[in-house]
């Protein structure tokens, strides 16, 4: 495919100044840069469209797309899940300690 060679930038005080013949071979000019467009997105599309299902590409060169679905927000706590660690209620265990110590050895 030959690259696209876009036209400068023209005011419109100019276009309205231009000739007929300039005009015409200024539409003549988008037409063809339209139709190559349309060329290039149709040619982009089905490349889109192969995945490892529809070609013989391996699986990793797939490209993950996001889901259409929106996102759900986070969930509010229910009366049925509970929350790590301890529970509202529990009595603690803790240890009991030594207590006084009456003897040191030294090793």
């Amino acid at each position: 495919m030959k690259p696209i060679k876009i036209p400068p930038a023209v005011e419109r005080e100019q276009l309205r100044q231009a000739s007929s013949e300039v005009l015409v071979e200024l539409v003549l000019q988008q037409q063809d840069i339209i139709e190559q467009l349309v060329l290039e997105i149709e040619r982009l599309k089905n490349n889109a469209k192969s995945d490892s299902q529809s070609s013989s590409k391996p699986p990793s060169s797939d490209i993950h797309k996001r889901s259409e679905r929106q996102p759900r927000e986070k969930e509010q706590p229910t009366q049925g899940k509970r929350q790590p660690g301890g529970q509202p209620g529990h009595p603690g265990k803790t240890r009991k300690g030594f207590g006084r110590i009456d003897r040191y050895e030294v090793v």
